[in-house]
């Protein structure tokens, strides 16, 4: 019985669902399915990357935001501390 990639074929009986000369003439679909498969999965692993560094960059961002605004917010209770201190002396 012919082989073809680990899979048994029957020989030319009427019960065969695949002709053996079609395999045999078109060996480079297989090929060119890894290829295709290969090329995928190198541009989902560089997606992932390009993503994670996305993800990263936007933490930095994020957290450097955070930080000016806890700043200001530190100034602008100070600020407003002073204020309210001034118009208590006013009252008086």
């Amino acid at each position: 019985m012919p082989n073809y990639r680990g899979i048994e074929f029957c020989d030319g009986h009427a019960g065969s669902m695949v002709d053996e000369s079609l395999i045999q003439s078109t060996p480079d679909i297989g090929k060119r399915k890894r290829d295709k498969d290969s090329d995928l999965l190198q541009y989902l692993e560089r997606s992932d990357e390009r993503h994670l560094q996305s993800l990263e960059s936007s933490r930095v961002v994020t957290n450097n935001l955070l930080e000016q605004i806890s700043a200001s917010n530190t100034a602008l209770l100070g600020l407003l501390g002073r204020v309210v201190t001034v118009m208590e002396a006013g009252q008086r």
